[in-house]
């Protein structure tokens, strides 16, 4: 993990998680339990249909992602589409409407698929093959493991300072997560065969 693009990479999907851990942690407390004082009071029947949203915008994502990275880049598809699941987390806060959270939710799937295709692929493109498993190993270990880090905290944030603080951390880890992207140039660097050089290739 010594090259910059890499441990940006890396970063980026753990403050990621983190942020969607604690948000999804609380999230069924606000569309269908008492925290839903603004309006949004869901039956369990209709939370189930919007725990499966995300999942078919996840399949239009993993089909828009290559249409994505062409006008924008890589580097560039990542970042916007990172600030738009920034902006999405807040809807269910700002627009407690199931008009408007079905819709988002659908965003919000979309937009991981998105960026899970362009950071896998990127990732994949830079680590030299002898190191491919080791270096996506502790990739996912920062990922997947700041997951349930995320709920901990957003359970806590929840308890001390309400559900919408939960939302709003989540939302401004995401726009910091958005800054972690690495840039074109560094992403771009020959890693590969630095890489392979320094580990005898």
């Amino acid at each position: 993990m010594g090259h910059r693009a890499l441990r940006g990479l890396a970063a980026y999907s753990g403050v990621l998680n983190l942020a969607y851990g604690a948000y999804f942690a609380v999230f069924v407390l606000w569309v269908v339990g008492g925290g839903s004082r603004v309006g949004l009071r869901l039956t369990p029947g209709q939370y189930g249909f919007l725990a499966a949203t995300p999942a078919a915008g996840a399949v239009a994502g993993s089909v828009l992602a290559g249409r994505l990275t062409r006008p924008a880049g890589e580097n560039g598809a990542l970042v916007g589409v990172t600030l738009l699941k920034g902006l999405l987390l807040l809807v269910p806060l700002l627009v407690p409407s199931p008009l408007a959270v079905f819709p988002a939710a659908a965003g919000i799937g979309a937009a991981n698929a998105v960026t899970n295709v362009v950071s896998v692929s990127l990732r994949r493109r830079l680590i030299p093959d002898g190191l491919l498993g080791r270096v996506n190993a502790t990739c996912r270990l920062i990922g997947m493991g700041a997951m349930p880090l995320g709920a901990a905290a957003g359970g806590l944030v929840a308890s001390l300072a309400g559900l919408p603080a939960v939302f709003w951390a989540a939302c401004a880890l995401s726009l910091l997560g958005a800054a972690l992207v690495p840039r074109g140039g560094e992403a771009g660097s020959p890693v590969r065969e630095r890489l392979g050089a320094a580990n005898g290739g």
